[in-house]
């Protein structure tokens, strides 16, 4: 690692945003006074924005958020801007260890049925995580919720907010989503397991113009970017929470699972309108989430009206 790389970690390491010195990041890093300037010269024609006071020392500017590599741990790949960072992992090779992408922007960011995900430069968070699952492809229905969840402790860990899940796989903030979650597999039919596992998180950190016909759906984690903690921050908790769940399982913990996804599940209780796509979407109350992540409803129209059923794929509309 370069010494302006490992300049950039310790400035940010420090979410107090004060001023480090030149001779206390000399002597963390054991280089000379000269070497940090030059690193922070170079730091800054690559266009961070660091600000630098004679006798105080140096520091990032406030609301400025950089990824990197250097905190976020593991297998991690970084760019500015990708298309896809799920599409992205599908051209690489299979790992036996988890691999990470991230990018800074993607440009045709994916959601669930083919829909786009918007994903502002520097707004968001837009990652990938794929891993090879040892448990069998009947536990695969319970990735998505235990992902969910993962994601939905790391955002209260980090920045303090208590968000809500809309199943299957979106996160809610003050009635507004916030996160979107895509689990794509790859399949051996060979062998009927699963090769590869591809879970792609999208998170809306930091208010950014958001095209007319999303307004109304789409929020943020933040308000202003004037916040104490990072990007790499939530990202470094969900992968830690993303490898207890994953790494080196040979099955997957159902009952937790289940039961801390129906906890804070928002929908339950709540009439909404439910297409399963095989017909036009009605109106259903749902009861409960059942032991496989599904839900529970009573169809309140049409010939199904009474009937209680379980559905395990749709989109609610609320």
């Amino acid at each position: 690692m370069t010494t302006d790389e490992r300049v950039l970690i310790e400035l940010l390491k420090d979410t107090s945003l004060s001023y480090i010195s030149g001779e206390a990041l000399a002597k963390a890093l054991s280089v000379s006074r000269n070497s940090i300037w030059k690193a922070i010269e170079k730091l800054k024609k690559k266009g961070y924005s660091i600000t630098s006071v004679r006798g105080k020392g140096y520091k990032i500017k406030p609301g400025y958020d950089v990824l990197s590599k250097g905190i976020i741990k593991g297998d991690v790949t970084i760019f500015d801007s990708l298309p896809s960072t799920n599409d992205y992992i599908k051209r690489t090779d299979y790992k036996d260890s988890p691999q990470i992408v991230i990018a800074n922007e993607q440009t045709k960011g994916k959601g669930r049925l083919g829909r786009y995900f918007f994903s502002p430069k520097g707004a968001g968070i837009y990652m990938s995580y794929s891993f090879k699952p040892k448990f069998i492809p009947e536990d695969t229905m319970l990735i998505t919720c235990g992902v969910a969840n993962v994601v939905l402790d790391s955002l209260l860990n980090i920045s303090g907010e208590e968000t809500k899940l809309k199943w299957v796989n979106d996160i809610f903030l003050n009635g507004k989503k916030i996160c979107g979650i895509l689990t794509e597999g790859e399949f051996n039919l060979e062998n009927n397991l699963f090769d590869r596992i591809i879970i792609g998180i999208g998170i809306n950190c930091f208010p950014s113009e958001v095209p007319d016909d999303l307004k109304d759906i789409v929020g943020f984690l933040s308000e202003t970017r004037k916040v104490s903690y990072t990007r790499n921050d939530i990202i470094s908790d969900i992968i830690n929470g993303l490898d207890d769940l994953f790494v080196r399982k040979d099955t997957l913990d159902k009952d937790s699972i289940v039961s801390k996804y129906r906890e804070n599940c928002f929908v339950v209780g709540k009439t909404v309108r439910l297409n399963t796509f095989s017909a036009e979407p009605a109106q259903v109350k749902i009861l409960d989430i059942g032991d496989k992540c599904e839900l529970i409803v009573e169809h309140l129209e049409g010939i199904k009206k009474g009937l209680i059923e379980n559905i395990s794929s749709g989109e609610i509309i609320l």
